[in-house]
């Protein structure tokens, strides 16, 4: 037993021991990680224990502290009033005081490095109860800079920081590592809307009031305020309490302390916020004008005269290619990408300008930087110092290329517009007259009898009014003003139909291949005008290929967005059906391809075309809501592409009417001819007495009603002129159908379906006879009005 418990002794003593091991190397620990320096004093007032923040206050070494003697004769120590120690070794009663001391400041100059710190001490003995081993405690702190933020309030100082009080910046006064504050002016709290007390307790807490954002600019620059001593000037913005947002512009500049210690940092701040807004306005305004500018499609330039020094707005680069600063400079530099043909009436320009003072305009032409030329318009007006001198020139250059070439394609449609209608109006007149030279013509014809040595005669005027009457025709289609009859048809199939008609017209040495694209659409046109567009490009494309070819014809379906349309105005975007003749021609020039839709412009010989057939192509296509588009060059052939409004409706019946084989009536009826042309009257009342009728005439609406009011006759049908003077066609039969409510009409005209039935002076459907019109096919048409008339009754 007594073995065991010698045993027991020992692990019991290493166990001890072993905690007080333990505890000693915590305790070390905990003095060597606090901020506050620690001297515990042994008997006999020696130290024992010591951190190192002790030693860094002290600004001694360990065996400095153990001897209780600094080494160095500057290193000294004062009282808080500033008078020294009166005690030889002032180091041994700050560490083992002979009284206890509560927060005692010490000045104490340190010779490495120089400068002075304020310690603040508290020491007291320890009860021998408590310790065996240490006798007293003694901690320090180093309150420097509360030090120095009291004596910033030294009565001394009173004028100093009242100055600094009224001041509109916010100024303070921090230490180095902007971990406290010594000083904060009462404007702090004004921009940034935080209190002074907030900074005094946590210096850090500066930060807090700045966006993230913003931190990186501003800790850079006190890096190099630290490091260099270069000044801090940054601009960043402050988040108030209430989360409203101010500009400040801060400055900072590192300040040695004069007693010594570690340098300061003074910084102030100005409250910008009214700046910043009025640039941000500014740099709104001016991104907006820049907008609007580079939105106009303008160069904006200014030209300083005293310098000759031109600057260009930022779009020059995006119209010409140029960046600005390539054309910045003297004029000659703009000149050089003048055109040379125009080079000389510039500078004549820039002469007269500058000696009259008056604006400057012209239109010229400037090279891209990648060799094309645009037409410019160019302004300019001049700016004139106080004493009347001019100093520079400011002004614009618009691209007015894409205007011109608009204001080209206007002026050839009006052209064309003008050319149309003095067409129509010539094909209307000549069609009064070919009704009166083929009516009679014929009725000459029937009279002589078929062996009458004048037939030969009678049939060459027949033979050479037909040839007036298609000229008429086409001169109506160029115009948009011809008779067309529409119906919704394949164009595919009319191409089909109408190929084996183009190989025989075209010839053997001309190869014909037609591509029809799948799922083709349908358009609404007049087949028979279709078919006679065709012939006319076919022929066209075979005299442009006089030692053979090939001619390729397509038809597919397109869809023409706003960018395809640009040049074309007169078409707008949608769905067409493309009809497409490419030959392998000759081709043409830009010169030709402008004039090739002209009534009567042709490029072959005399006596080998009317300069019709295109002009017919051209209005056709555009009567039945389509375009025409031209594309060729010199040798590389010509490709026609015509468009026609897609619809949805389905094919109609494209057949004959049935002919009409009895002419005459079968009793006395009575036609009432209301015409104002005498000539066209007399063949037509000549004509229906002829076959049997009864016939009234009058040359106006008014005639008419006059003659009508004076009897009882019975009147079967009113042939009428749709457009007369005085009282139109329509509006006569309005009238007589409510006293004769079983007259039929029949409605005559030069006119145009885009004049009868487009601009609802008729409604469809309505009958209607084109003149010029045969003898038989008038009387045709009369007998169709009442035979179907009597079958309803």
């Amino acid at each position: 037993m007594a073995g065991r418990s010698a045993a027991g002794n020992r692990v019991s003593a290493e166990r001890l021991n072993n905690a007080e091991r333990f505890d000693a190397e915590r305790f070390a620990a905990l003095l060597q990680s606090v901020d506050v320096g620690l001297v515990l004093s042994g008997r006999g007032g020696k130290p024992r224990v010591w951190n190192q923040a002790a030693l860094d206050f002290f600004g001694i070494t360990e065996s400095e502290l153990g001897e209780m003697r600094p080494a160095a004769r500057e290193w000294t120590a004062v009282h808080e009033d500033g008078s020294a120690f009166a005690q030889e070794n002032p180091l041994a009663d700050l560490i083992r005081p002979t009284k206890p001391v509560r927060n005692y400041m010490v000045g104490i100059r340190r010779p490495a490095p120089r400068q002075q710190v304020w310690l603040s001490i508290n020491a007291s003995r320890l009860s021998s109860k408590n310790s065996t081993t240490y006798d007293a405690i003694c901690t320090i702190s180093d309150v420097t800079w509360l030090k120095r933020r009291e004596d910033l309030f030294d009565p001394q100082q009173e004028l100093f920081r009242r100055i600094l009080e009224t001041l509109p910046e916010a100024v303070a006064l921090v230490t180095h590592d902007f971990g406290r504050f010594l000083y904060v002016s009462p404007a702090y709290e004004q921009i940034w809307g935080r209190t002074r007390e907030s900074l005094y307790a946590d210096g850090r807490s500066w930060l807090d009031a700045i966006p993230p954002e913003d931190h990186k600019a501003i800790l850079a620059g006190l890096d190099r305020l630290l490091k260099n001593g270069e000044t801090l000037s940054v601009e960043h913005r402050v988040v108030r309490t209430d989360h409203s947002i101010r500009w400040v512009e801060k400055l900072a500049s590192r300040l040695a302390d004069p007693q010594g210690g570690s340098s300061l940092i003074a910084t102030s701040a100005r409250d910008i916020t009214a700046r910043k807004n009025s640039e941000s306005a500014l740099i709104e305004s001016k991104n907006r004008y820049d907008a609007a500018i580079s939105a106009s499609g303008q160069i904006l330039y200014d030209w300083d005269l005293k310098k000759d020094h031109v600057t260009y707005s930022g779009n020059v680069e995006a119209i010409l290619g140029y960046s600005p600063e390539e054309l910045a400079g003297r004029i000659s530099r703009w000149v050089k990408i003048i055109h040379p043909d125009d080079r000389e009436s510039f500078e004549k320009q820039i002469e007269r300008v500058l000696s009259t003072h008056l604006p400057f305009h012209l239109r010229y032409r400037v090279g891209k930087k990648s060799g094309r030329f645009l037409e410019v318009q160019g302004d300019g007006y001049f700016a004139a110092d106080a004493q009347g001198n001019l100093v520079r020139m400011v002004g614009f250059i618009v691209d007015i290329s894409e205007r011109r070439k608009l204001e080209e394609q206007l002026r050839q449609a009006q052209k064309m517009e003008s050319i149309g209608r003095l067409a129509g109006g010539i094909a209307h007149d000549f069609n009064n007259l070919l009704t009166v030279i083929l009516g009679y013509n014929q009725l000459v014809r029937g009279e002589l009898g078929p062996d009458h040595p004048s037939q030969r005669g009678i049939d060459e005027v027949e033979r050479a009014g037909r040839r007036a009457e298609e000229l008429t025709r086409q001169l109506l289609a160029f115009s948009r003003r011809q008779m067309l009859q529409p119906k919704v048809v394949d164009l595919g199939d009319i191409v089909s139909e109408t190929e084996q008609m183009l190989r025989r017209l075209i010839g053997e040495d001309v190869e014909i291949r037609t591509v029809r694209r799948p799922h083709l659409g349908n358009v609404k046109a007049d087949p028979g005008q279709i078919v006679h567009v065709l012939l006319n490009l076919a022929v066209n494309a075979r005299d442009a290929m006089p030692d053979g070819g090939s001619l390729l014809i397509e038809t597919t379906n397109v869809t023409l967005s706003a960018h395809d349309v640009e040049s074309h105005p007169e078409i707008n975007p949608g769905d067409y059906v493309m009809l497409s003749v490419t030959d392998t021609g000759t081709g043409m020039d830009a010169e030709t391809q402008a004039r090739i839709f002209e009534p009567f412009f042709t490029t072959k010989q005399v006596g080998k075309g009317t300069g019709l057939g295109l002009s017919m192509v051209y209005g056709t296509v555009r009567q039945s809501g389509g375009d025409v588009w031209v594309f060729s060059e010199p040798g590389k052939g010509t490709t026609f592409k015509i468009f026609l409004p897609r619809t949805d409706q389905n094919t109609e019946d494209v057949g004959r009417a049935p002919r009409v084989d009895e002419a005459r009536p079968d009793r006395a009826q009575s036609v009432l001819v209301v015409e104002d042309e005498d000539a066209i009257r007399d063949l037509i009342c000549f004509i229906l007495r002829g076959a049997g009728y009864n016939v009234l005439e009058a040359q106006s609406g008014a005639d008419a009603m006059n003659k009508l009011a004076m009897g009882r006759e019975q009147v079967d049908l009113l042939l009428v002129d749709v457009i007369m003077p005085g009282m139109s066609g329509p509006e006569l039969s309005a009238q007589l159908l409510n006293l004769r409510s079983d007259m039929r009409v029949l409605y005559i005209s030069g006119y145009t379906e885009e004049i009868i039935y487009q601009r609802g002076i008729l409604k469809p459907n309505t009958p209607f006879l084109r003149k010029p019109f045969s003898a038989q096919g008038l009387l045709q048409k009369i007998r169709e009005i009442l035979d179907l008339r009597d079958a309803r009754k």
